[in-house]
C-alpha cells in the first residue's frame, strides 16, 4: 500500500528537467499502471523483466460530456486482458497510460504526467522502455521523445499515426 501511495506522489509530481507548463496550458490528468503482470498500477520490475511496453491510447470522443472528456480511461487494448497485453507479456512489464483529452497532442507529449512515468521506469531498472501508441497516442510518443530525448526511451512504435495531420480537426472544432 505504501508503495503505490508513492507511486501516485511521484506521478503527480513534475521531474526537473520538464519545463513549467506555459499560462493557459490545461492540466492533463493521467492514468499509469503495470497490466501485465497486473499488480495495481505498481511501478516494479519484474526479476526476469529488462523491457518495459507503455501503451498509449489514440483519441476517445465524449461529445456529452466535459467530464469525460477530462477524465483518463483505459481502451480495451491496454486492459490486462486484451490480446495486446497478452501477447507482450511473455517479452516485457506492460503499463498502460490514459490521458484526459481537454489538451493538445502537444500538451499531453510534455505533461509532468507522462515524463514522471517514463522516469518512475528508468528508476526501477528497465534496460529498455518501449512507446507503443496508437493514432494519437502514436504522436503523442513521437513528441516526447522528440521533447525528451534523454528521458530514457529507446524504442517508439507508432500504430496508425496521423504524423501528417487528421481530418478530424475539421469536424470537431473543439478538438486539439
Amino acid at each position: 500500500m505504501l508503495r503505490r501511495a508513492l507511486f501516485a506522489l511521484a506521478v503527480t509530481a513534475a521531474p526537473v528537467n520538464v519545463p513549467p507548463a506555459p499560462v493557459g496550458t490545461p492540466v492533463i490528468e493521467a492514468l499509469f499502471e503495470r497490466v501485465a503482470p497486473a499488480d495495481a498500477g505498481s511501478v516494479t520490475r519484474s526479476a526476469d523483466r529488462t523491457r518495459a511496453v507503455v501503451l498509449l491510447h489514440g483519441l476517445r470522443v465524449h461529445p456529452f460530456s466535459a467530464k469525460n472528456t477530462r477524465a483518463p480511461f483505459l481502451h480495451d487494448w491496454q486492459r490486462a486482458d486484451s490480446t495486446m497485453v497478452g501477447e507482450l507479456a511473455p517479452h516485457a512489464d506492460v503499463y498502460s497510460f490514459a490521458y484526459g483529452q481537454n489538451g493538445s497532442i502537444s500538451d499531453v507529449a510534455r505533461s509532468p504526467a507522462l515524463a514522471s512515468a517514463v522516469a518512475a521506469l528508468g528508476d526501477a531498472g528497465y534496460a529498455e522502455i518501449v512507446l507503443v501508441g496508437h493514432s494519437s497516442g502514436a504522436v503523442i510518443a513521437r513528441e516526447f521523445v522528440e521533447e525528451f530525448p534523454d528521458a530514457g526511451v529507446t524504442k517508439v512504435v507508432q500504430v496508425s499515426p496521423p504524423n501528417a495531420g487528421s481530418y478530424l480537426i475539421h469536424v470537431t472544432p473543439d478538438f486539439h
